[in-house]
């Protein structure tokens, strides 16, 4: 795998840019304006991130893994510290497919009926391999959602979600804040 280099990176035109960001030169990202990359972002092989009619928002130590996507006219957003692992996609729009509506990008919107929403993962949260993401899904502060789980709604904080959809499972531990808090001293709070 190889990273675009600083200057690469510079030349794409992010809404924002923050320090140490490593972006594979095999991913995939339309419209850098509405892209915001805060510091230690690593993004992986084969990515997409496409922020359509919205924003995408990527917060501080960040990882998304190959061949996740984050498509739609929706908000993305993810805070720091949240991971993404491979193959995870989040659809911050979709298409109504009850059967009143065309569906399909290469329908004009005037013929479909488009439903946006916000995505959102909070601090210290993850969604494991294969996951999807619809609009309006919301991962709690420090929660996790297992492998080829289907998120619809709102994940509570500290927790550990599974399935389709995704139901909670049980409580997660905390003790992994005391390893972030050594991070941020070490690297002097401002990283």
């Amino acid at each position: 795998m190889g990273f675009l280099t600083e200057r690469e990176l510079a030349g794409i035109g992010f809404r924002a840019l923050g320090r140490e960001v490593r972006v594979s030169d095999r991913a995939a990202l339309y419209a850098p304006d509405r892209i915001s990359l805060g510091d230690h972002v690593r993004i992986d092989d084969f990515c997409v991130l496409s922020a359509g009619a919205g924003d995408i928002s990527i917060g501080r130590y960040v990882h998304i893994s190959p061949h996740c996507i984050l498509v739609g006219g929706g908000t993305i957003v993810m805070e720091d510290f949240s991971q993404l692992s491979a193959r995870v996609t989040l659809l911050s729009a979709g298409d109504d497919i009850h059967g009143d509506f065309p569906h399909g990008a290469a329908i004009p919107e005037a013929y479909r009926q488009v439903q946006r929403g916000r995505i959102v993962l909070e601090r210290y949260s993850g969604a494991a391999a294969g996951c999807t993401l619809l609009p309006d899904a919301q991962i709690g502060e420090g929660t996790i959602v297992g492998a080829m789980s289907l998120v619809r709604g709102k994940c509570e904080p500290y927790s550990i979600y599974a399935g389709i959809p995704a139901r909670r499972i049980k409580e997660r531990g905390r003790g992994f804040l005391d390893k972030i808090e050594a991070l941020l001293a070490a690297k002097g709070r401002s990283h």
